[in-house]
């Protein structure tokens, strides 16, 4: 079952996430953030649309059933504009050691990367290799460990902000 992580160190970090125009961005936190709630961690970004999934947040259309963000889940969001943006996130650094995920069985889940570095998709999932179909980011890269398809490690693996379909 998914347990909240706890922070690894008190004081605060920022974590900036980068949006770019023209595609759906996945992004996933890897702090704890001080505000939670999707509305405020994007106020001031122009967004069309954002979701996890199942819960959609618009400002634009006065739709916000995520208010308070997950660690656990990561979120799509389509930008406005063609420039990229960068949001700043204040909170404190996840401890890993005390993330547990929990992934439904034939269910696409929006799954966050709560590293602060770099991690092959193939260590990160090892322990359930046999049971995953399919991991995707947003760059249009795969694992997909019974055909032995792993372009998110050729891409330098799982990074930290990003948010990954499993």
């Amino acid at each position: 079952s998914s347990q909240q992580p706890q922070c690894y160190h008190e004081p605060n970090v920022v974590q900036s996430i980068k949006l770019e125009p023209y595609k759906v961005n996945n992004f996933s936190l890897n702090v704890i953030p001080i505000e939670n709630d999707i509305s405020n961690v994007l106020a001031n970004v122009p967004i069309e649309i954002a979701s996890n999934g199942t819960e959609f947040y618009s400002a634009e259309m006065g739709i916000n059933s995520i208010g308070t963000m997950d660690s656990l889940s990561s979120y799509t969001v389509y930008i406005q504009g063609n420039s990229e943006i960068t949001i700043d996130i204040v909170g404190c650094l996840i401890d890993v050691d005390t993330v547990r995920y929990n992934l439904p069985p034939n269910f696409m889940t929006y799954m966050s990367y709560t590293g602060n570095l770099p991690f092959p998709a193939e260590d990160f999932f090892s322990t359930i290799a046999n049971e995953i179909l399919i991991v995707s980011d947003d760059n249009g890269n795969y694992y997909i460990p019974q055909f032995g398809i792993n372009s998110i490690d050729t891409a330098g693996g799982m990074q930290p902000g990003k948010g990954y379909l499993i």
